[in-house]
Order: C-alpha cells, then sequence, then structure tokens
C-alpha cells in the first residue's frame, strides 16, 4: 500500500508516529523551537487584554549537544521587571535530573508560577507524585501538565496535574497570573497550529507503525492501531483526510492489528 499521509495532524492530541521519529532520531529539537514560538505568541496575543505579556527566554535545560533551548516567561505589561509565570516544555536527550529540579525549586521560592509540558512518553517526569510511564507503570499516562501556583507559599501552594493519554486532546487549562487573573489556554489549539503549519504530517506515514511501538503501553498500542486503521480506511474510500474525522472502531489491539496487516499486504 502506497504511504498515507496528511497535513491535518490525524491524532486527537499529540501525533504518536511524529513523537515516536522525533525522540528516537535525536531530533525532537526540531518540534520544539517551532511549537514554543508558538505558544509564545499565542500566549501574548491572549495575554495583552489582560495586562500581560510573554517573552521567549533561555530554558533551564541544558542540552547534551549545547543546542540553544527557549522557555516562555510571561510578565505584567508595560512594567516587564519580574516574571509571573514560566514555561517549560520538555526536551528529548538533556541533562535535567538535580539541575532542573533545582533551578525550578528557585523559580517557585521567587513565587512564579511554574508551568510543566511533557509531550514525550518515553521522557520520565520530573515530579515524584507521576508515575514513570517508562517503567510501564499501570497508572501512568504517556503525557503531563503540571501547573504549580507556590504563592502564598510554597508549602500552601498548589499543584495541578493533568495527564492524558496517546490519542487524547491536549486540554485547555487556566493558567495563573497575578491576583485573581486567570488565562484559560488551549493547549491543543495551539499544538495543531504547529504540527499542521509547520507541514510536520508530511513526515508521517499511517501505513507504518511508529519507531518503538513495543515502547508504549498496550492501551496506547491499542489507540494508535485503531487511528491508524481509521486512517487507511477513510483513505481507501476516498475520503478527504485534511477535512474528514475518521470514525474509529471500538477494537482490541489484536482485531485492529489484523486489519492493519490486511489493508497494507
Amino acid at each position: 500500500m502506497p504511504a498515507v499521509r496528511s497535513i491535518k495532524n490525524q491524532y486527537l492530541g499529540v501525533n504518536a508516529h511524529q513523537h515516536s521519529f522525533w525522540h528516537t532520531t535525536n531530533s525532537w529539537n526540531r518540534f520544539h523551537k517551532i511549537h514554543v514560538a508558538h505558544l509564545m505568541i499565542d500566549l501574548r496575543t491572549q495575554l495583552r487584554p489582560l495586562g500581560y505579556t510573554a517573552h521567549l527566554e533561555r530554558s533551564l535545560q541544558i542540552e547534551k549537544n549545547g543546542t540553544q533551548l527557549n522557555a516562555i516567561a510571561i510578565y505584567e505589561y508595560p512594567a516587564v521587571s519580574r516574571i509571573i509565570t514560566w514555561i517549560e516544555l520538555h526536551a528529548a536527550n538533556k541533562r535535567r535530573g538535580q539541575s532542573y529540579r533545582a533551578a525550578r525549586l528557585r523559580y517557585l521560592q521567587q513565587e512564579t508560577v511554574f508551568v510543566d509540558l511533557n509531550y514525550l512518553h518515553e521522557t520520565p517526569p520530573t515530579f515524584d507524585r507521576l508515575p514513570d510511564y517508562t517503567l510501564n507503570r499501570p497508572s501512568a499516562h504517556a503525557y503531563h501538565i503540571v501547573i504549580i501556583d507556590p504563592r502564598p507559599t510554597l508549602d500552601d501552594g498548589k499543584a495541578m496535574i493533568y495527564s492524558f493519554d496517546v490519542d487524547a486532546r491536549i486540554p485547555t487549562l487556566k493558567i495563573p497570573l497575578n491576583r485573581s487573573d486567570m488565562l484559560p489556554f488551549d493547549f491543543g489549539a495551539t499544538y495543531q497550529h504547529t504540527f499542521e503549519h509547520a507541514l510536520f504530517g508530511y513526515n508521517v506515514d499511517y501505513t507504518k507503525f511508529p519507531m518503538d511501538f513495543e515502547r508504549y503501553s498496550h492501551d496506547d498500542q491499542t489507540r494508535i492501531a485503531r487511528r491508524m486503521l481509521a486512517v487507511l480506511k477513510a483513505q481507501r474510500a476516498g475520503g478527504d483526510l485534511e477535512n474528514t474525522p475518521c470514525p474509529l472502531e471500538e477494537l482490541s489491539l489484536d482485531e485492529a492489528l489484523a486489519q492493519i496487516a490486511s489493508l497494507t499486504a
């Protein structure tokens, strides 16, 4: 069967095919740089009416090859003097460990809200309360967003954890700002914008399984197989992958794999 591709992301959220490729080939930075920039632009647009702005800043993460990564800082506008909220998108193959945790703690001790985005299922969490997906923990999820508001004090602050699976929508969450100000932000919409406008869909062939498919949990393997099957059936039926949602079938992993094998033979 010829390759099946589309500009539109066929997953509801994180594209497991593309993320597995980026992680396995150490090319995650291709997405990281563009997506952080898109997040900053969307945040700045939505923050301005509330009296805030956003800027790119140097990430707290250190890449092994010395690559410069960016994070996002939110400031009150027009003062731009003190960081209100800090947003980090996890990078792959980075030296985080204690240095990253220590840097994050310093921000929290300065009463800076910290937003931690992890869209890589093979990147262990840096929060002890989160089960490690890489260790096949039964309660673990592939992706998560953690928002920590250390106010009024670090001991009395709040940690909000939002975990989600393969083929689940990336959530809309409220980002704490100063006082009672909150910004409802659709992280999923910005992700889809990055994926589609950067034409990353051209890299994905839905007739092939993601690289290191076996490293996903059984449930996530099932979700991937169902999504692949839906795309392949829609393509065979002449559907428009760029506009028409592909309906999923409630199949077991073995059933979905058998049908995929039949279609791609």
